[in-house]
């Protein structure tokens, strides 16, 4: 029987404000974030045998903000996907995007 449940997620909007160009702003956010080889680095984490050693290699991982980042959805693709129903490995794609605009 199918069913869905709804979680309710805190989020945080933050708001840049700058005279410097827009990708230049980007940039210097991206920078600070780590995009590593998920497969190697999880290979490394689950051969790690002690908390010390995962702690450390997570933060040899991270970039200069203390993030590393995991994913990045290309939301043009996404949307294109999901009108087009599209079937990735037998299961329909399925995304909800809800874009607002507050100011």
């Amino acid at each position: 029987m199918a069913s869905e449940q709804a979680l309710d997620i805190p989020v945080h909007r933050h708001v840049l404000t700058s005279e410097r160009p827009f990708q230049v702003v980007l940039d210097g956010i991206f920078g600070g974030i780590s995009q590593p080889d998920i497969g190697a680095l999880f290979a490394k984490l689950a051969a790690s045998t002690s908390y010390e050693e995962f702690s450390a290699l997570v933060r040899q991982a991270q970039g200069s903000a203390g993030l590393i980042r995991f994913l990045q959805l290309d939301l043009v693709l996404t949307a294109y996907l999901s009108a087009h129903r599209t079937m990735i490995n037998g299961s329909a794609l399925c995304a909800a995007l809800a874009v607002t605009e507050r100011d």
